[in-house]
């Protein structure tokens, strides 16, 4: 899984709206009633009372007791009134569907009106809608100048939002340096996804030192902090012992609670410890569960287990379903593992230039076996024109992220000549790093140009 796709979980996180709590800023009165007559909500008075302030409070007593026709009605009639809650919780009905139809464009007009009434919540819920393009051509731009006002106004999740934007190049220059400051500062504001999507920074490396160890403490920060991404990426390390001690039994106990309340990653997780104990069927449970809820890695997992037969009767159909739907969900192993099918015919119709579609789609979303097989493919013309120059790309490509079969195959091509210009000392190159990720040929290859 890339860093970024271990991001978009954490995404999902970041609340819309902000808003003050309905049961702090309602009155614990009555729901009240709206005078016949007076239940249009889109009407420029109000349906019964006297100012924005008076509805509002109507409108979020209405909301705490569940009545949401009418709590829109008092929370529109407020917005009319110019109180900026009024039209930052109305944008939340008509956002999530609370007390009428979805309506995206309506969603953004209110939060247009709600930040120009200077409300925090409603330039940074605007921000949102703009980054997401709900309601609106997404334009990054535009989200991004919404994140900065408030970012510089100490707002955590306008910073962590900006930060993202830093680490994809989206309405700013790339920059994981960048990123890293911004999650910090958002996670020095206790906000539980800045410190997850901090924690995975430093534990990959991407924009200053690999750490592990404060990997491992901000994960349980941001687990602390009610974040299920940080649970679970905390669970993962405890479970590896990365950065930590191993502690399998703590990572059970983390995932079931994850598992529990919905987190489908947490399932597929607590899956490949049954998986690892040889439990297939409670595994294979766990992970349709996932799958069913479009965790990508569940489908995957329940693919495999179909592929080589654990818990079930072997079934290469039955698995190629699965690694179609993980990877039409973006898992990269997926995908490489569909090309595979293709390639060899097993479980579906044999082709070569499906096959190649495929190995293209695993090595863009950053698996390098996939960028291996695509340079395999180049070099023999399977699927795609024959092409040395290319197959060599994706080989340093693939090498690059350290798959010693990639830096073998390019280490032989320099030794032959073989789409490059023949280069002893660069062939020796590739070959001792082979040779250093374990791969086998690259070490008996070393030996014999290179005798001791």
């Amino acid at each position: 899984m890339t860093l970024l796709k271990a991001l978009l979980p954490a995404l999902m996180l970041v609340p819309v709206m902000l808003f003050p709590n309905p049961s702090t800023a309602a009155d614990t009165g009555l729901c009240p009633e709206i005078p016949a007559g007076s239940d249009n909500p889109d009407i420029s008075g109000n349906p019964g009372c006297g100012s924005g302030h008076e509805c509002l409070k109507a409108g979020l007593a209405c909301r705490e007791a569940g009545i949401y026709p009418r709590a829109l009605a008092f929370l529109e009639a407020a917005c009319n009134l110019n109180d900026p809650d009024g039209c930052g919780f109305a944008g939340v009905a008509y956002e999530t569907g609370e007390g009428t139809p979805r309506n995206p464009i309506k969603t953004v007009q209110l939060y247009r009106k709600a930040c120009s009434l200077d409300s925090v919540p409603g330039c940074f819920s605007l921000g949102m809608v703009y980054w997401n393009g709900s309601g609106v051509r997404q334009n990054y731009d535009e989200a991004v100048r919404n994140f900065k006002n408030l970012c510089r106004k100490d707002h955590p999740g306008a910073c962590y939002m900006l930060g993202t934007a830093s680490l994809e190049g989206k309405g700013v220059p790339l920059s994981p340096e960048e990123a890293r400051r911004l999650y910090g500062q958002s996670c020095n504001m206790k906000h539980a996804p800045a410190c997850h999507g901090l924690g995975l920074l430093f534990m990959n490396g991407t924009g200053g030192p690999k750490s592990p160890e404060e990997a491992v403490k901000l994960f349980s920060m941001s687990c602390q902090g009610g974040s299920p991404d940080g649970c679970n990426s905390y669970a993962i390390a405890l479970r590896d012992g990365t950065g930590t001690a191993q502690n399998v039994a703590d990572a059970q106990q983390l995932f079931i609670k994850g598992c529990n309340e919905g987190f489908m990653n947490s399932c597929t997780n607590l899956g490949w410890l049954y998986e690892g104990s040889k439990n297939y069927r409670d595994a294979a449970d766990l992970y349709d569960r996932a799958c069913g809820k479009n965790d990508a890695e569940g489908c995957f997992r329940l693919a495999m287990l179909h592929d080589e037969g654990k818990g079930f009767a072997r079934d290469p159909r039955k698995a190629v379903v699965l690694f179609r739907r993980s990877c039409d969900l973006d898992n990269g192993r997926a995908c490489n593992h569909l090309a595979i099918a293709y390639r060899d015919g097993t479980g579906t119709m044999q082709s070569f230039r499906e096959s190649s579609r495929l190995f293209e789609k695993s090595c863009n979303l950053g698996y390098s076996y996939g960028c291996t097989s695509l340079g395999y493919s180049y070099f023999n013309g399977r699927g795609v024109s024959k092409n040395l120059k290319t197959a060599n790309e994706l080989y340093d490509r693939a090498c690059n992220m350290d798959n010693g079969t990639a830096c073998y195959n390019l280490g032989v091509n320099y030794l032959e000549g073989a789409g490059v210009a023949k280069d002893h000392g660069t062939a020796v190159k590739f070959l001792d790093r082979a040779c250093r990720l374990k791969d086998d040929a690259a070490c008996q290859k070393l030996r014999e140009v290179q005798p001791q």
